[in-house]
Formats: C-alpha cells, structure tokens, sequence
C-alpha cells in the first residue's frame, strides 16, 4: 500500500442560509474550492486524475454536479468525477476513497472535498408523478429536512434522535450552551488573529445590492454565521425539538452554504512533482450504529481509526458540531480535554454545510496542526442514518 500526502486544502467562507452564497450554484461552490486547493498545491489542474466530492443533497443540481465543478476548475473532461453521499460525513468520506485509490496504485493524483448549497434545496411533489392529483390538495415537502436531516428510520429530527442520547448521557442544556458559547468565541478569536485567513479562499458573489450606481460584484472573505449570535441570550431561547428538550437554535449549527477541497498525491509521485507535502494520511476508519444513536458514532469510528494507526491519541481533533451535545457526548465517551478539540471552532458558531463538512473540518485541522506546531491530528463526523467517518493525518512539516 502506498503511502498518500495531502499537499493543499482550501475552503469558501461558510455562508448562511439564504445569506451571500445562496444564489451561487453548488457546482461554481465546489469548483471554486478545487480551484483554490490547486492553486496552493502548486498541482496543474491537468495533472489531476480523479475527482470525488461529497454532496449531500443533489437534488435540482443537474446531472454529475462533480463533473461541471471539475470543469469550472479547469480540470480536463477525460478525468472521472464522482459525487458522494454519506450525509454531513460526505466529504470526509470522498477523502478517505480518494486516498484508497492512490493507496491501491490507482491514481497519483486526486482532488477530494465536499460542497453544498443548502439555501437552493429545492421543494418536491411526492406522488405528483405516479397517481397525480386528481382531486385535493398536494403538499410541497422540503429536500433539506426530508433528505437531510430527518431520519427516515425512526421519523423524527436528527436533533430528536440526539435528545435521546442528551437523555442517555445525562449532558445538561447548561453544558451544551457553554459550549456553543465557547464554539463562538474561539471562532470569533480565530478571526481576529488570522488563523482563519489560512484556510478560507475569498470569492466574488453577486452584490444583491447592485443598483447601477454599486459594484456590480463583492468579495466574501468571511464566514457568515460565527458573528450573529447574543452569545448572552443563548441561554434564554427555547428548545427546538422537544418541549421540555436542551437542544436551540444557539447549541445546534445552521444550515449552509460552502465548499472545501484538498489534494492528494501518492508520496512518491509529490516527491517527482516537487509539490510540498503538509501530512501523510496515517489511517481511517467507519463506523455504523443504530441511526438514532448515530450522535454517539464518532468515538467508535476515532477508535477504529486509532486502532488501524497503533495509536493511543493526537495532539488535536476536530469533531463535527452538528449539535453542541455531539461533541460533548463523544470527548466524554473518549476522555477527551476541551484544550484539543476544535480549538478554532465549530459548525455551531461556523456552520454546517453538509456534504462539505467533513471537507471543512479535514481543511481546518490541517491549519491547526501548522498554527499549533503539532505533530498529529484527528477528524471525525457523525452522518445521519447511523454512522461516522474518521481519519489520522501526521503533519509533515
């Protein structure tokens, strides 16, 4: 098996929902990512030869949205796309087959990511095809709730399935606000002194504004969500999901818009390239659990990844916030410090964008383990459905 480096990874500002990335395509999203990643790699987009992307709701997208983001960024038509859906850990998951192709020989040289645009999910008519509306009324249903993030196993909210294991755990609505305060303000940090700079990619967006006399186009450089919340009213706002439940808007993250990409190369063939190598894949790992525990996966998927790595721990992790309660039940399950998890941030304060963040959080543990000087680092991210991906890099430099 051969060893895989990542030489480069970049990410768009996460945008809101409905915010300054909701009228771009995911395709121009995803491409952009891949564009940018290149660019820093120092890898001709000719040079590419596989290209797998997570994209969690594909819906209205046209066909192969992998391959018209490919070509936006320039990547020749004979190179095969692939679109990946394993809900939020798509784009993780993208990596981890990326890194199995160039590891069985393959490819030499891939890019991975994930991308979504969750403002244009579109709406659906269920049964307007089969049987139609002959006679009363039909009802429009959201592709975003229904096929992202309502699980159909037990048809409830995936924030209903995660009160269960808030339940379970005994984790105190007190406790998931005080993270999702301190997710906030690490992000807000992270800003103000130019950890985030490294990572994130400026695009030109539409200005919604334009009005003749206005720039015709702007320049969003900055993650949208992070600076909304009264972190002082976070404790005062209802449950969500249950009447009685922990879980608000403020202990939850948002629904977005982003892409991320990274590169990879075989070690061998990034040494004949002279392309910089920032880590070397060390392992990976899935895991599968009953859907409505699917908050509690990514411990078992981090264990499974430590096992195959002959590992006891890393120097820092980045664990999906989905929920403020998912993080919090996983580094109880793993005895994890507070000081090495997702010291940047997370999707409560930044976002979740599904299919590309397990892309999003690979892109910033990378950026940490340079910014911390650290040696190893872990990603994991829970998928609604039950299951988790997980994956080791070591830096290299």
């Amino acid at each position: 098996m051969r060893s895989v480096v990542l030489a480069a990874a970049a990410r768009t500002p996460m945008g809101s929902f409905g915010g300054q990335l909701s009228q771009v395509p995911v395709q121009r999203l995803g491409g952009f990512a891949m564009g940018a990643a290149l660019r820093r790699a120092g890898v001709e987009p000719q040079e590419v030869e596989m290209v797998l992307m997570g994209h969690a709701l594909p819906g209205a997208c046209g066909l192969n949205p992998t391959k018209r983001a490919a070509m936006l960024a320039e990547i020749p038509a004979n190179v095969d796309c692939t679109s990946v859906n394993k809900a939020c850990a798509s784009g993780l998951k993208a990596v981890t087959l990326a890194a199995q192709s160039i590891a069985m020989g393959e490819v030499d040289v891939a890019v991975a990511g994930g991308m979504e645009s969750m403002s244009r999910a579109p709406y659906f008519l269920r049964h307007a095809r089969q049987g139609g509306y002959r006679y009363g009324h039909g009802m429009l249903e959201d592709a975003a709730l229904s096929d992202g993030l309502w699980d159909a196993s037990h048809d409830m909210h995936l924030g209903s399935c995660v009160e269960h294991t808030v339940q379970e755990m005994g984790i105190a609505r007190e406790e998931q606000d005080r993270y999702a305060v301190s997710s906030y303000r690490r992000a807000a940090e992270a800003w103000k002194r130019g950890a985030m700079d490294a990572e994130v990619a400026p695009l030109r967006v539409k200005n919604p504004a334009q009005d003749g006399l206005e720039k015709r186009t702007l320049i969003f450089s900055v993650d949208e969500e992070y600076s909304r919340l009264k972190l002082d009213s976070a404790r005062h706002l209802p449950p969500v999901f249950q009447e009685e439940g922990t879980i608000t808007s403020a202990n939850a993250s948002s629904l977005n818009d982003g892409a991320a990409a990274v590169v990879l190369l075989s070690e061998d063939k990034a040494r004949e390239m002279g392309v910089t190598s920032l880590a070397r894949i060390v392992s990976f790992a899935d895991f599968g659990v009953e859907p409505l525990h699917f908050a509690k996966a990514p411990s078992a998927a981090i264990r499974k990844a430590m096992q195959a790595a002959r590992m006891n721990s890393v120097n820092f992790y980045e664990i999906h916030e989905s929920f403020a309660a998912v993080v919090l039940a996983n580094m109880s399950l793993l005895d994890l410090d507070i000081s090495r998890v997702n010291v940047n941030g997370g999707a409560v304060a930044l976002g979740d964008p599904m299919g590309a963040s397990g892309a999003r959080i690979l892109t910033t543990l990378l950026h940490v383990l340079t910014q911390q000087d650290a040696e190893t680092g872990c990603a994991a991210i829970a998928n609604g459905g039950g299951g988790a991906t997980a994956i080791i890099i070591e830096r290299l430099q």
